[in-house]
């Protein structure tokens, strides 16, 4: 956050995407070697490590544009809300039961979700 102003997202995204990147590499020898991956289940990973990547990019340009981690880190919390109605809404294409688990469960996961995002803007408030 100290230097992300100064530097600005051009500058700093990409040695923090840098710097990441090689701090993961130390994780390559916990891993397990596994079967090679079936052609649908590398298609699912590469769409989800897209998405971590966008969520990761619009993180760190925030940062770098803004240069309030406190801020940043406090809306970011409200990805639960989102990802509750994501997985309503899109879960069905991808094979996932949750809408089955009935409108109570839903309300109550909505109901959770809505009182962290209110517990943000009190935050602010």
């Amino acid at each position: 956050m100290m230097w992300s102003p100064g530097w600005g997202a051009g500058r700093f995204l990409p040695v923090t995407m840098l710097v990441s990147g090689v701090l993961s590499l130390g994780f390559i020898p916990l891993a397990r070697s596994e079967p090679r991956l079936a052609r649908r289940a590398r298609r699912a990973l590469a769409v989800g490590a897209a998405f971590i990547a966008l969520q990761a990019l619009l993180l760190v340009s925030t940062l770098a544009m803004f240069g309030d981690a406190t801020a940043v880190n406090v809306i970011y919390s409200t990805r639960g809300l989102w990802s509750v109605l994501v997985v309503w809404w899109l879960g069905h294409w991808f094979g996932n039961r949750e809408r089955a688990n009935g409108a109570a469960a839903f309300r109550a996961r909505l109901l959770g979700a809505g009182c962290r995002c209110a517990a943000v803007v009190l935050v602010f408030v």
